[in-house]
């Protein structure tokens, strides 16, 4: 959101946009390695209080790993709390039930995992595909250049807002016990496919004449927003099913939800000049859809990856 309101105040042309963006990454870079650590109990501001409060909110899977490579042959340790007990590296910590050694296998092998990857990929594909092709498709319709500036702000700040709502909501269900965790990914999970994969739908059926500029912006901007609570779906699930892991599965899972954004462009390209815009919507939403129904059946909140 800000990206998009700011650039044309601050850039003068197109070239000083790559440079602007590209000198703020490199300020965060040096945030990134002065303020982060690779385990809580490493971090120059944790206090006793902040890790007694990480492990009283995760017990036993709040496993508190030390950096091998920094603290290699260092004495094993375990931190106690009122609801569980942490290990540290080598010690004798009682894995989850049905848990295994993260390995290549194991992460081919897992359908929990495989689950994540394939509602990761199918939201991919239909995000990517909006983000790159849509433009093209409401100049087709005859948009605006107002309606293609809202386009370019709003569905974005809703997706903002109800990012954080949603993830608090999210978070409250599971405290209060009125949901369970693989309740809410699934319910989370859900709602990023199957809303934007309704509004697509609809897309399709009316036709490229069926609906004006602006109301297949609006159907559009339903679909962006309802991609926010994948956050508590897919994304969050990486860190109940290898919490120990999450960097690594998260890199992982993100590795192959990069093909859609290659795959889509050619397909949809394909697509739209053999078949039209139409057979495009009804195209992705179906990915979306069977997204939805392996996630369904296979996602789980249980640690998978000891």
């Amino acid at each position: 959101v800000l990206a998009f309101c700011s650039t044309p105040l601050v850039a003068r042309d197109w070239t000083s946009v790559f440079y602007i963006y590209g000198c703020l990454g490199i300020v965060w870079t040096a945030f990134f390695w002065r303020f982060t650590a690779s385990h809580p109990q490493k971090h120059s501001g944790i206090g006793t209080a902040e890790l007694q409060l990480l492990l009283a909110e995760h017990g036993s899977r709040a496993v508190l790993q030390l950096d091998t490579e920094e603290e290699e042959g260092t004495e094993l340790t375990t931190v106690s709390s009122n609801s569980g007990t942490a290990v540290a590296p080598g010690g004798d910590g009682v894995a989850a039930g049905g848990a295994k050694p993260l390995t290549a296998c194991a992460l081919a092998t897992n359908l929990p995992f495989i689950a994540i990857v394939v509602g990761h990929c199918t939201f991919n594909y239909g995000y990517y595909v909006m983000l790159f092709w849509l433009p093209l498709y409401f100049v087709h319709l005859g948009a605006s250049l107002d309606q293609l500036a809202a386009f370019a702000v709003l569905p974005y700040f809703l997706m903002w807002f109800l990012d954080v709502s949603w993830g608090w909501a999210a978070d409250h269900a599971i405290k209060e016990g009125w949901a369970s965790i693989v309740a809410v990914r699934k319910v989370s999970q859900t709602l990023s496919l199957a809303v934007p994969a309704a509004c697509l739908m609809v897309l399709g059926a009316l036709g490229e004449g069926g609906t004006s500029a602006a109301g297949s912006m609006a159907l559009v901007t339903i679909a962006i927003v309802f991609g926010a609570t994948s956050h508590s779906g897919y994304w969050a699930n990486i860190l109940d099913v290898g919490p120990n892991h999450a960097g690594l599965l998260s890199g992982v899972s993100n590795t192959f939800a990069q093909l859609p954004g290659i795959v889509g462009n050619l397909v949809t390209g394909y697509t739209l000049e053999s078949a039209g815009w139409s057979a495009v919507f009804i195209q992705v939403a179906c990915i979306q859809m069977v997204g939805m129904v392996f996630y369904l059946c296979f996602a789980s909140a249980h640690v998978q990856f000891d």
